[in-house]
């Protein structure tokens, strides 16, 4: 018997040591940690991408309703992706979002997808991807991860994915996997609370759709893969669960947010499995039916509409099928929104919602013109509304400019070409005004071909596009070098300026950079005739037909060997962009190309270049990034869109750039810049005017913080008593404005004394209204200055009357403005009343008694917005300055009835 023991011991004891040999064991250690081996990323994306693109049911199946349906896979924590902790380590949920977020792309936007885009294809970038951890997922332990649509805005798709447990949540349906039948959840109890316990993280990520360089808007993107649907209701549904959604997907709403915005009921896309552990769905079966019908527990969302009517028609189908299934929910009234957390309800309170534009109804328009806030005519008439009783003071539109019926009048009569000395006079006085701060022509091509026609009457030489640049600077020069008005009592040089717009307004198949530049310059004898809106299309024309030949785009000498032509069209670029911005900070129109988009070199000087042709580039440079600044105050202050910041801290932002733009001045252009004495010479004049349009962007930048100022100012002059001082950072902001502005009426007036103020100059006109008006305003503040202010507002009334006299069509129209607002000030300064002085207490007040001092007023005071950028309170607490962005879009830029 003992030799029968030992005999079967020696037996089965060698076989177990083979099983567990090392070899064995590195064996079953790196088949359980398969995915974490080298190499196996790139192998289970392979996988997933190649599956997909050969998978044919999202193309049949994919529909709008798929749009905010996540995709579902499932995985495990290898003994690999664990730390020293003994949980998932950190770094590796990032590879496992990876896969899911590259599986779910390649469902919704499969269609257009292709690595090498052609015309109609794309390709989507990770822009940025944050996470977020709730609860540790133990060694070897499944999860699954649920991937949808978050939101989007004008450049980001916003995705989350959630870290779940397995078998929880299930699914009513797969749309894109038909056949496969979804098993039902766990029992779960349908509390917050308890979803959250099975969320292990949350992430958000932001994707870019880009055509080769071309960024391609989402809602392009979608339009082109069948999600968004054509009818206008859904496409409302779609559109409210997006902008609901867009704090959260900037992360704005806080954390708790992102972790509550889980779908955990409802259809999905479908499943779709690990490449390493192919695991089933939990088979676990429960009545879930009450939960999925329960609206406490659908998507944390301000509005669920078409959400809702898909679960209505998914629980009608099954009641059709199975007669004892619940009936469907009752979605006659409006959906309800979920209970959210604290900070997710904030956010929604923080939104600016059905935000009304401003149009103007004007007998020349068989429909309203929209005004834009950013404008100075807008500006002044918000003013007049607040310093006077009434809240509909009359519309004074812009009539003053030079109508189309004369010009098509000017286009019949075909006025006769100037005798070669006046010819040359002309043009030589467009090409200095075109020196002062664009590059659009090359000045011996423009002479040369000036020559050509003095020397040839019958100008066979010249070709309809030569002919139609001379015509427009013709038209320029003769603006630039008369001081009032014709004979005729029109604008000098218009006549030309019909003939030219006459010419080039056939649309070349192959732009040429004789037509951008001629597009040009009837741009600018357009801005200076006060014809605003044909100088926005001329300018948006020239654009279009630079990003067509590529001017946006870096050209190589193996393109284009001369080195003075390819700096000519980098020069030309730039023209364009610095108009197009500053336009838009006159009008308010968006911009027309991001700054992501251009790829251009910036202008640059060298030994091969003629002086004559090009200037200094350094001067030119000072412009560009001018007009770049005056670019991001339109799209960051004057937009109803959500920002991410209070609009003090953006007009912060805003001050720092500028004051940014200062520091990289060249050294002899800051030694002027910096001078304040009065003995500053005609030599200047290009310094006086960089200085006059840096003010301008400045102005722009703080004068809605002045204007809010001064409503506390008559609404404390109203109640006859003060009210709690304003906080520092708005006080401070409102006097550097009216400083700002006090400096630009010095600089404009000296520049009249000295000659340099031309007759019909636009610009100089704008920034002296401009000007006058926040001078107005400070008049009315009751502090020591207030009375130095009205007295140069006077001087500065009296200038722009001096000009309207004239003829400028500019101070035309801003000279009625100029009129009412005194008549406001007549009768501000007669009220009984007097308003106080702005406070100046050294206490600048506490979060909550500046809430309070809030409250007293119509203004909505929204919750505080959790940023690093915050100021700060006496009591240390984060100043709540998010008051200014309520006020600013629902009060001044909608609070007026227009009448003419």
């Amino acid at each position: 018997m003992a030799d029968t023991v030992s005999s079967s011991s020696s037996f089965v004891f060698p076989q177990m040591a083979a099983i567990f040999s090392w070899r064995t064991l590195v064996l079953a250690f790196l088949l359980t940690n398969l995915k974490s081996l080298h190499f196996m990323w790139f192998a289970r994306f392979l996988r997933a991408f190649v599956r997909r693109l050969t998978d044919s049911a999202p193309e049949k199946h994919l529909s709008p309703r798929c749009i905010f349906l996540p995709a579902i896979s499932a995985t495990r924590s290898p003994a690999l992706e664990c730390d020293y902790n003994l949980h998932k380590s950190n770094s590796t949920y990032f590879t496992d979002m990876d896969m899911s977020r590259g599986n779910f792309s390649l469902l919704l936007f499969g269609r257009a997808f292709n690595p090498m885009p052609g015309p109609t294809h794309f390709t989507m970038i990770l822009g940025g991807t944050t996470c977020t951890w709730r609860k540790e997922i133990k060694p070897y332990a499944r999860y699954e991860l649920w991937t949808r649509v978050l939101s989007w805005d004008e450049k980001w798709l916003y995705v989350v994915t959630h870290f779940v447990k397995p078998g929880v949540f299930r699914p009513t349906e797969f749309v894109l996997q038909p056949s496969k039948r979804p098993n039902t959840a766990k029992k779960h109890e349908k509390q917050e609370d308890n979803i959250l316990k099975s969320v292990y993280a949350s992430s958000v990520a932001r994707y870019v759709f880009k055509n080769n360089r071309r960024t391609i808007l989402p809602e392009e993107a979608l339009r082109k893969c069948n999600l968004l649907p054509d009818d206008e209701t859904n496409l409302a549904d779609i559109e409210n669960t997006r902008a609901s959604n867009l704090a959260i997907g900037r992360l704005e709403a806080g954390w708790e947010a992102v972790h509550n915005c889980l779908q955990p009921t409802g259809p999905a896309l479908g499943w779709y499995h690990s490449a390493c552990y192919n695991m089933p769905p939990s088979t676990t079966r429960s009545n879930t039916r009450r939960y999925r019908s329960d609206p406490s527990n659908l998507p944390r969302q301000k509005s669920i509409a078409f959400l809702d009517r898909l679960l209505q028609e998914n629980e009608e189908l099954r009641a059709q099928i199975h007669p004892g299934s619940p009936q469907p929910r009752n979605t006659d009234g409006p959906s309800q929104p979920a209970p959210t957390s604290n900070n997710h309800q904030h956010a929604t309170e923080e939104k600016i919602l059905e935000e009304i534009d401003w149009f103007a109804q004007t007998r020349t328009s068989d429909t309203p013109i929209w005004i834009g806030e950013i404008s100075d005519a807008a500006f002044a008439t918000r003013f007049r509304q607040f310093a006077s009783s009434s809240q509909t003071p009359s519309h004074i539109p812009r009539t003053q400019f030079a109508s189309d019926d004369d010009l098509r009048l000017l286009v019949s009569t075909n006025p006769a070409w100037p005798t070669p000395p006046r010819a040359r006079l002309l043009v030589r006085t467009a090409l200095k005004f075109l020196r002062h701060s664009y590059h659009v022509v090359r000045r011996s091509e423009v002479l040369s071909a000036l020559e050509t026609f003095c020397s040839d009457p019958g100008n066979a030489a010249l070709g309809p596009v030569a002919k139609a640049k001379m015509w427009a600077l013709f038209a320029l020069g003769e603006l630039r070098s008369s001081k009032c008005l014709s004979s005729t009592k029109r604008l000098p040089g218009l006549a030309y300026f019909a003939i030219a717009s006459d010419t080039v307004r056939l649309i070349n198949e192959r732009p040429q950079l004789d037509v951008i530049e001629t597009t040009l310059i009837l741009t600018l004898y357009s801005l200076e005739a006060n014809r605003r809106h044909s100088a926005c299309t001329l300018i948006g024309s020239a654009l279009r037909l630079s990003t067509v030949m590529g001017l946006h785009l870096s050209i190589g000498d193996t393109h284009l060997a001369d080195p003075e032509l390819r700096e000519h069209r980098i020069r030309v670029w730039w023209s364009v962009y610095i108009l197009d911005r500053l336009l838009s900070s006159k009008i308010g129109l968006p911009l027309l190309i991001s700054d992501d988009d251009i790829s251009v070199d910036l202008p640059s000087n060298g030994p091969s270049l003629t002086p004559e042709d090009f200037g200094d580039h350094s001067h030119f440079l000072v412009i560009v990034r001018l007009a770049k600044i005056a670019g991001n105050i339109s799209r960051s202050l004057y937009v109803r869109t959500p920002q991410r910041d209070t609009f003090l801290q953006r007009v912060a932002r805003i001050r720092e750039e500028l004051d940014h733009w200062k520091a990289e001045l060249p050294d002899q252009t800051k030694v002027a810049f910096s001078r304040t004495d009065e003995t500053e010479d005609h030599s200047q004049s290009a310094i006086s005017r960089l200085k006059v349009s840096f003010n301008q962007l400045f102005i722009l930048a703080t004068r809605p913080v002045l204007l809010f100022c001064f409503r506390r100012h008559v609404d404390e002059a109203v109640a006859a008593s003060r009210g709690n001082p304003l906080p520092d950072a708005a006080r401070e902001t409102a006097d550097a404005c009216v400083s700002t502005a006090r400096q630009s009426c010095q600089l404009l007036l000296r520049s009249w004394v000295n000659g340099e103020f031309h007759t019909f100059d636009y610009s100089y006109v704008q920034h002296l209204f401009s000007a006058a008006v926040i001078l107005a305003i400070a008049s009315t503040l009751g502090q020591d200055t207030s009375k130095n202010d009205r007295e140069e507002f006077d001087i500065v009334a009296g200038f722009l009357q001096q000009l309207e006299e004239n003829g400028n069509p500019a101070a035309m129209e801003f000279y009625a403005h100029i009129k009412e607002i005194q008549v406001v000030l007549e009768a501000w300064g007669s009220t009984p009343c007097q308003p106080n002085d702005l406070p100046t207490s050294g206490d600048l007040g506490s979060l909550e008694v500046f809430q309070s001092a809030m409250a007293n007023q119509s203004l909505e005071v929204p919750a505080l917005h959790n940023t690093e950028h915050g100021s700060q309170a006496a009591d240390g607490s984060p100043l709540n300055l998010s008051f200014l962005d309520d006020w600013i879009y629902d009060n001044a830029f909608q609070q007026i009835c227009w009448q003419e």
